[in-house]
């Protein structure tokens, strides 16, 4: 219960904090294919679950957040496409439970997809344009 506390306050914290120059800069359109994995490192760090994600990721898209780099976030947090959680209590949740390969493809499985479905979203974007 202590891992979600804390993982509320960053998320708390980051959300008050950080202007939105700084997340178009990182997460925005213009930001370049690194944008795509720091939105999935954002997605693993904070905890987030999927009723959470559609107000968090909204607020940040309307702070400058590239529609592609809001996909890949949650979908790293909340594991929606492979149902695995991935946020950071949730691992901390997992590891005791599992064999160290175990917990590293579940791991990689829903990074990978994520990063997969920001990209290819983001490919669909330019294609539409």
């Amino acid at each position: 219960m202590r891992w979600l506390a804390i993982a509320f306050a960053l998320e708390s914290i980051l959300l008050a904090s950080v202007p939105a120059e700084e997340v178009e800069h990182w997460l925005g359109t213009g930001s370049g294919a690194l944008a795509v994995p720091f939105a999935v490192t954002i997605g693993v760090i904070t905890y987030i679950n999927s009723l959470a994600a559609v107000p968090l990721v909204s607020g940040l898209i309307g702070l400058g957040m590239s529609s592609d780099t809001g996909l890949a976030s949650p979908l790293a947090g909340c594991g929606a496409l492979s149902r695995a959680a991935t946020s950071v209590p949730a691992l901390l949740a997992v590891w005791p439970l599992v064999k160290p390969r175990a917990f590293a493809l579940h791991l990689a499985y829903a990074v990978i997809e994520a990063l997969l479905a920001g990209y290819a979203y983001a490919a669909i974007l330019v294609a539409s344009v």
